[in-house]
């Protein structure tokens, strides 16, 4: 089958749908991305689905956008939505089932509601605690968002208006395989990803030599990164007065303002309850930074990669203090994990690595 020609991209977290769409340019293949600016990181999209207006004026406007721009969101060949939160509460439901409508194949990605994939992972799973933590910290409560009926409703309604449902992390695969949507599951896709342009961060390490361990940990879902542990981690190094670390956790920011600052540290504490990874982690890879996190080779396994280029943490304060005297005391150890790194952004998440996969999926539909 040839390949689509006219693809919308529905959603943007993380920034995936744009790198898939700058990937896809690559092949030749243009698409459309929808979506808002996803609060602090300011991510782009070529229709913004966000307003700029206060209070009521801007929940109004929310409304109204799809609306006024239905003429962009239908008749594509595919149609690919990353969460089911897509528009206004109001019409959401109405515009997905529009849109699907007016589309020849519609899929979605397993991601959205993190609390409602979550909360199907098995007892025994190693970061089983991470629903509970999430729902705690990052949204304030401590009942399970599957308990709120809207919000269930809708992340199924989109899992049946697919076709496919395609995961990004082999914990969103074993979730969606445990649900009534089991059949539709894909093999795990890698990461479509991009370059930032910025300072290499390997030229500006060099020049610290002989100074303290400079670690950052980007702060943005508090619970679902295990924030707390590397808070905790703070804490016990300077109870025991542990010298030549320093850790640092950064305060929420814009992606471009978030990449400049990382590039000033020897290393990077991403994600410490998912065996997966995301983003942060390949952005900081990219620019040569080691990146300490939970990642599993079985989760490195299900994407085809055999070679673990993350410098592992259990998750807990103590092993992650161990890890980081380690490095410390080995800076060897960085250096390898920054050229492992650095090749494995440029080949497993390249486009020639990355693109055949959707464009194979989306053909199987």
């Amino acid at each position: 089958m040839a390949n689509p020609k006219k693809i919308l991209l529905l959603g943007e977290f993380s920034n995936l749908h744009n790198m898939l769409s700058t990937s896809l340019h690559e092949y030749g293949i243009d698409s459309f991305v929808v979506g808002s600016p996803n609060g602090f990181r300011g991510l782009k999209a070529d229709l913004s689905l966000s307003s700029s207006l206060p209070g009521v004026f801007g929940r109004a406007h929310t409304a109204i956008k799809p609306i006024v721009n239905i003429n962009k969101l239908l008749d594509y060949d595919v149609v690919q939505a990353i969460t089911y939160e897509q528009f206004h509460p109001i019409i959401n439901d109405s515009m997905l089932k529009l849109i699907s409508r007016f589309s020849e194949r519609f899929c979605s990605l397993s991601t959205g509601c993190d609390s409602y994939l979550n909360s199907y992972l098995s007892s025994d799973h190693p970061y089983s605690s991470i629903c509970p933590d999430c729902l705690q910290f990052d949204q304030k409560r401590s009942e399970c968002r599957t308990r709120e009926l809207n919000s269930v409703n809708s992340q199924e309604l989109l899992y049946g208006l697919s076709s496919v449902i395609i995961p990004m992390q082999i914990e969103y695969r074993e979730s969606i395989l445990r649900t009534q949507f089991g059949s539709k599951v894909s093999h795990v896709h890698r990461l479509p990803f991009s370059k930032p342009r910025i300072t290499n961060a390997l030229s500006r390490r060099s020049q610290r030599n002989g100074t303290p361990l400079k670690v950052a940990h980007g702060l943005n879902r508090y619970g679902f990164k295990g924030t707390r542990i590397v808070e905790d981690a703070i804490k016990l190094i300077h109870a025991e007065k542990i010298k030549g670390i320093e850790l640092t956790i950064l305060p929420r920011m814009p992606l471009d303002k978030y990449l400049s600052v990382i590039s000033e540290f020897d290393a990077v504490v991403d994600q410490l309850y998912f065996e997966s990874y995301g983003y942060n982690a390949l952005y900081a890879m990219s620019m040569g930074l080691p990146v300490i996190g939970s990642v599993t080779d079985r989760a490195l396994a299900e994407i085809g990669v055999l070679t673990n280029p993350f410098v592992f943490s259990p998750p807990d304060t103590r092993g992650l203090v161990e890890v980081l005297i380690q490095l410390r005391d080995s800076r060897a150890i960085l250096e390898l994990h920054s050229q492992m790194g650095i090749e494995f952004v440029d080949t497993v998440h390249s486009p020639d690595e990355t693109v055949p996969q959707f464009l194979s999926t989306w053909a199987s539909i």
